[in-house]
């Protein structure tokens, strides 16, 4: 089986964790590109602020490839690969219990269902709400977006999720994240 997430919230959680964040997630090399790319050389790596905007004008424009927002097709080879299920992230503890339920049997995924009734919970919360993922979206213009659903278009066409739209008056992020 394989699990996949919205390349929405892949290339957010890997700027947070990878870029924003000044701790020990933060990839201070990663920033070091970034920053090199802009021409930015009298600041540190370690805590320099790269802004959202900066961070996906990089992505699109430096294509270096990393496993964080690598597409799946490059990643997992789905197209390659019998895959018995294909589950989601955004509904991982529906899909959760149709592999257990596959992979042994139907009082299996119960028992798994009756002693894991934190996961929905849990998994949910980690995801970032809509309004959180709309604040950064917000950031970027048309064009960014455009190139943006250009380069993850592999991983929203292959797994049913929606491109990344915002309405007229940029009020309104648009994007289907459950399959």
């Amino acid at each position: 089986f394989l699990i996949v997430r919205h390349p929405v919230d892949r290339i957010l959680s890997a700027y947070k964790d990878k870029v924003l964040t000044v701790g020990v997630s933060r990839i201070p090399s990663l920033v070091a590109y970034i920053m090199d790319y802009y021409g930015i050389k009298d600041e540190d790596p370690k805590t320099f602020n790269v802004t959202f905007s900066q961070f996906v004008d990089w992505l699109i424009n430096a294509k270096v490839d990393n496993p964080h927002w690598r597409s799946y097709n490059k990643t997992c080879i789905p197209c390659q690969f019998d895959y018995t299920y294909i589950g989601h992230v955004e509904t991982l503890n529906i899909d959760f219990y149709y592999i257990i339920k596959e992979l042994y049997n139907p009082k299996a995924a119960e028992d798994w269902r009756n002693h894991q009734p934190h996961l929905n919970r849990n998994q949910m919360n980690k995801l970032d709400s809509a309004p959180t993922v709309s604040s950064y979206y917000k950031q970027l213009t048309k064009d960014q977006l455009r190139q943006l659903n250009e380069l993850v278009a592999d991983d929203i066409t292959m797994f049913g999720y929606s491109p990344i739209t915002i309405d007229e008056n940029q009020q309104e992020l648009n994007v289907t994240r459950k399959p």
